[in-house]
């Protein structure tokens, strides 16, 4: 449940290829999903497809988005919000998700721990899975970045090493984010 009502309608902010919009969308919640990425969103729905569920894809950016109709939880998972860089970055986004919510909705952001990722130490994550005969390994944090202690900011190297039946691809990839505390 949700505050004193039952929770209905669900968004997925900065979503990519929607795994908890399509998820919950598979258990009956009406699911609305957004990302900056036509990519991401055109993966999402060929997904969604396949998995015969039904969701709501919008190619949109997080900082200024309007819905067609309200939802009871919007929410934001794995640092997501960390593209957000400067604090009218943050003012427009919690403008949009507060005029997107429901009375009574909830946002809920999920950000890395503190002690995981800090002004004194940003650290360094790897993540690998594999999935039809793929596999992926993500490095990310390769330069040892530094966060800036006025801006939060950081300027964070990542790799993708793509092993696809033989066949070995690595991307490198530069990207400013900032560290919430």
């Amino acid at each position: 449940h949700h505050a004193t009502d039952r929770l209905r309608s669900v968004l997925e902010i900065g979503c990519g290829p929607g795994y908890h919009a399509r998820a919950l969308a598979a258990q009956g919640f009406d699911v609305k999903a957004l990302d900056i990425s036509e990519q991401m969103i055109d993966l999402g729905r060929e997904y969604a497809k396949a998995e015969g569920v039904a969701v709501q894809w919008r190619v949109e950016d997080m900082r200024d988005f309007v819905l067609d109709a309200p939802v009871d939880l919007a929410f934001c998972f794995f640092d997501g919000i960390d593209a957000l860089l400067t604090d009218h970055d943050f003012e427009q986004h919690f403008a949009s998700v507060s005029a997107s919510l429901s009375p009574g909705g909830l946002y809920v952001v999920d950000c890395t721990h503190p002690r995981d990722c800090s002004l004194r130490d940003y650290g360094s994550y790897r993540y690998v899975g594999r999935r039809n005969g793929i596999s992926v390994e993500i490095l990310w944090g390769t330069n040892d970045p530094r966060i800036d202690p006025v801006t939060g900011m950081a300027e964070v190297a990542t790799r993708l090493v793509v092993e696809d039946n033989g066949e070995s691809i690595m991307i490198d990839d530069m990207a400013r984010e900032r560290c919430l505390t």
